[in-house]
């Protein structure tokens, strides 16, 4: 191969990897929300670093008469006393030791990619609810429990292989 046809390769490939990269970059703000997502469902929402855990002082258990999700929960409501949110969820089967913020599911559902702006090389996604009762439940939470939605080292790194096999993907396509 000629230089000039090494150099109009290498032209070809920085085209290719520049059209490419805004759909890369979506791809890891996804991987890196589904990662979160389900990790958060199945293990608990992580707090600076430890799992958050349900606590809290007791109310009257009839005030979550309106939330139960099944007649177990409803028994629970009624049965008198005080309680709290995490004894609620467990007498419905409910994941109980770990906060998940999973309990109607509709915050988690309405998470996704609501946009996605670049400056020079660097490529940004934002990530919010897609409805205006979900964006509160979001926000509560956030405020609550602060950056829940943060990626731990091991999922940055999950994010990072992929974006380098596409990457590399495209590199071997013209050299």
């Amino acid at each position: 191969m000629s230089t000039t046809d090494y150099q109009l390769r290498v032209q070809q490939m920085l085209a290719a990897l520049a059209a490419e990269a805004p759909n890369i970059a979506m791809r890891m703000g996804q991987t890196a929300l589904t990662l979160k997502k389900e990790e958060s469902i199945r293990d608990g929402i992580t707090v600076d670093g430890a799992y958050a855990e349900y606590g809290g002082k007791p109310t009257y258990k009839s005030s979550y008469k309106s939330k139960a999700r099944n007649s177990a929960g409803s028994a629970y409501a009624s049965s008198g006393g005080k309680g709290t949110w995490g004894e609620f969820r467990a007498a419905q089967g409910l994941k109980s030791d770990k906060v998940n913020l999973f309990y109607s599911g509709r915050m988690w559902t309405a998470l996704r990619i609501i946009s996605q702006s670049q400056n020079g090389y660097r490529y940004s996604i934002l990530v919010g609810a897609s409805d205006e009762e979900a964006v509160k439940v979001l926000l509560g939470n956030l405020q609550r429990y602060g950056n829940f939605l943060a990626i731990s080292p091991a999922q940055e790194r999950i994010i990072k292989d992929d974006a380098e096999a596409d990457v590399a993907d495209i590199v071997n396509r013209f050299l």
